[in-house]
């Protein structure tokens, strides 16, 4: 299941249970998403989604920037394995 970081969608997933998620940066007005999760600016949003998740079983993938530093920054914060 792809979803956004709103709340409204994490609520869908945590009731529906999918084996995986993948977080996109998507805004409603988008076509298709226009690049990566702002990992800095987000941080504790998504350790908090994250956690939800897997609280439930459900393994989590973001889509974040091909940049070498957005890559490194999930990394650090130990969520290798999501």
């Amino acid at each position: 299941m792809e979803i956004s970081t709103n709340q409204k969608m994490i609520n869908i997933a945590l009731k529906k249970k999918p084996n995986y998620v993948c977080l996109v940066p998507e805004k409603r007005e988008e076509l298709t998403t226009e690049g990566g999760l702002n990992f800095a600016n987000n941080y504790f949003i998504i350790k908090k989604i994250i956690h939800s998740l897997k609280k439930k079983n459900i393994r989590t993938s973001l889509f974040i920037e091909p940049k070498i530093s957005d890559i490194k920054k999930p990394a650090k914060a130990g969520f290798l394995n999501c």
